[in-house]
C-alpha cells in the first residue's frame, strides 16, 4: 500500500455549500504540499489549489489511478502530497473528479 499513489475523491457538495475550497487545480504544483485531511471515513485534500493541472504525460498514469478508486478522472497533480499523517506519498498525488 505504500506504493499506491493517492488519488482521493473529492466530494463536491458539501465543499461547495461551504464555500471553503476552490474545486480547480492552479496552473503548476504549489511549492506548498496538499494535504489529506480526515472527516469522518473519509479522506479529503485541504487544499485543490495546490495541485497543478495534469501534465499530458501523465494523465493516463492519473486516469488509471483514479479509475481504480472508482474516483473517475485525474484534475489535478502534484509530486509531493502528503497523507494525513503529515508524512509524503511515494510517487505522484492526483487530485480525482467523478464529474
Amino acid at each position: 500500500m505504500a506504493k499506491i499513489t493517492a488519488a482521493i475523491l473529492l466530494t463536491v457538495i458539501p465543499l461547495l455549500s461551504t464555500g471553503c475550497i476552490s474545486l480547480s487545480p492552479s496552473e503548476k504544483p504549489s511549492a506548498t504540499p496538499p494535504q489529506l485531511k480526515q472527516t469522518g471515513k473519509t479522506q479529503l485534500w485541504n487544499d485543490a489549489t495546490l495541485f497543478g493541472k495534469v501534465p499530458a504525460t501523465l494523465q493516463h498514469e492519473g486516469d488509471v489511478k483514479c479509475a481504480a478508486q472508482h474516483k473517475g478522472a485525474a484534475i489535478g497533480y502534484h509530486p509531493h502530497a502528503k497523507k494525513a499523517d503529515g508524512s509524503y506519498f511515494q510517487g505522484n498525488a492526483y487530485l480525482c473528479s467523478i464529474i
